[in-house]
């Protein structure tokens, strides 16, 4: 059996960047000029809900220093017809941030390194670069009706700086170096590795390219977003449901219309991790590695997905924690997950989760993307994968902290067994 000796997770401070939109009302075909109503929505980056971006880790220190991606779109849709992981058919969109990529699946590690690539790169660590998602899009009343997904669209090439202290006083540094395609048994999808040019356990840390296989995510709400023609009209009130009461009867308030905003929920506490393996080991994600194998990094996909919301609302944010027993290939272990909710009332706007380490024995799987959220006949959740498959059947939120369930779990990963997990709520507090 091998036991993975050494391995850390990589924290850093959580972050929420969200977009501020305008009053809005409605220019019609012909614009403005014609006497008809018209707006734009403005987006103005901020973290916390609190308008400014700080470092999420100083360069040269422990943490991530450096998390760039080219990010192509982020845009509501009121439908879309799903395939797989992807999506095509997209109809009635609202975007929010663009820039052009043109094909960028057909980017390759050239390009992707290129002097001239680099201006698509955001780099989530950066207060000027975050600053660039900011922009002025229409909002007319052709856009309004049901909004039911939320869409964000990236180029497969990260670029990832990072310095993480290992136990034992080793560290693991990023450098950058060829990739390569592999495939697990059994599967024909490839995954790829950038073999470092130089030990990892050698600092300083440099900026590193990775590459995913996948270019892109979406979240269909609970419920849809609906767009109304009151929301072109900053001078109405809207009822808005933001809970039930002892009796299970909606609590009714009502908000100022024709302000719109956008959380762009990105969390990267724990993030990835790195340690020190066997390179024969093939029970670990590997993203970055060191020259025979003596020690990895683990970088996932952007995590991240858009909250609409009016002005007005609270958006909450609930946070529940596992742990899991695996084994992959020889090795086994415990290790955690994290799962976040983003909830406007009882609507379930965003859903995301982070796997991390916790006993310095197993380095965790990817976790599972939750694409759909479905309410069950007992008022519980059920969260799915892409194909509608649950991960999470019959989750049920807990009303304070500290409160505990089991819920019925399956990742959809090969050597990872379904089982009845234990969950806790560790925190719940307003994200805007």
């Amino acid at each position: 059996m091998k036991i993975i000796k050494d391995f850390v997770r990589l924290g850093c401070l959580s972050a929420l960047f969200a977009f501020f939109a305008s009053g809005c009302s409605d220019s019609g075909s012909t614009g403005p000029s014609a006497g008809h109503k018209g707006g734009r929505i403005q987006l103005v980056p901020a973290i916390n809900g609190k308008q400014g971006v700080g470092k999420l880790g100083s360069s040269g220190s422990a943490g991530l220093e450096s998390f760039q991606v080219a990010v192509s779109q982020i845009q509501l849709a009121k439908s879309l017809n799903t395939n797989g992981s992807g999506w095509s058919d997209i109809s009635g969109t609202l975007p929010l941030f663009s820039q052009d990529l043109g094909d960028f699946n057909a980017v390759d590690t050239a390009q992707a390194r290129s002097l001239a690539w680099n201006a698509h790169y955001i780099d989530f660590c950066s207060h000027t670069s975050i600053e660039r998602i900011s922009s002025s899009q229409p909002f007319t009343l052709r856009d309004t009706g049901d909004y039911h997904w939320a869409v964000i669209n990236w180029a497969p090439f990260f670029r990832i700086r990072a310095t993480v202290p290992l136990p034992g006083n080793d560290t693991v540094y990023t450098h950058d170096g060829p990739i390569v395609s592999h495939f697990f048994p059994n599967s024909a999808v490839p995954y790829y590795v950038t073999e470092s040019s130089q030990s990892l356990l050698q600092g300083p840390s440099e900026d590193a390219l990775v590459r995913k296989n996948n270019g892109g995510t979406w979240f269909r709400f609970l419920k849809p977003l609906r767009l109304t023609e009151a929301d072109l009209d900053t001078g109405m009130m809207v009822a808005d449901t933001v809970g039930r009461d002892s009796l299970g009867q909606p609590i009714i308030h009502h908000i100022a219309s024709g302000k719109w905003n956008v959380l762009l929920v990105f969390n990267p506490r724990d993030f990835n991790y790195a340690g020190t393996q066997d390179s024969g080991d093939m029970g670990i994600n590997t993203d970055i590695l060191s020259p025979a194998g003596s020690a990895y990094l683990h970088v996932p996909f952007l995590k991240a997905t858009a909250v609409p919301y009016r002005d007005g609302e609270d958006v909450m944010r609930e946070t529940y924690e596992f742990s899991v027993n695996g084994e992959f290939a020889g090795t086994q272990g415990t290790y955690g997950m994290r799962l976040e909710l983003y909830l406007i009332g009882d609507n379930l706007v965003a859903a995301t989760m982070t796997s991390y380490p916790t006993d310095g024995n197993l380095a965790p799987p990817e976790a599972p993307t939750i694409f759909f959220a479905d309410t069950k006949g007992d008022g519980s959740l059920s969260l799915q994968n892409y194909d509608r498959s649950p991960i999470f059947d019959g989750f049920q939120r807990m009303t304070s902290v500290g409160g505990e369930g089991t819920v019925a779990w399956d990742p959809g990963v090969s050597g990872q067994n379904a089982q009845t997990l234990s969950y806790h709520l560790v925190e719940s507090r307003k994200a805007n």
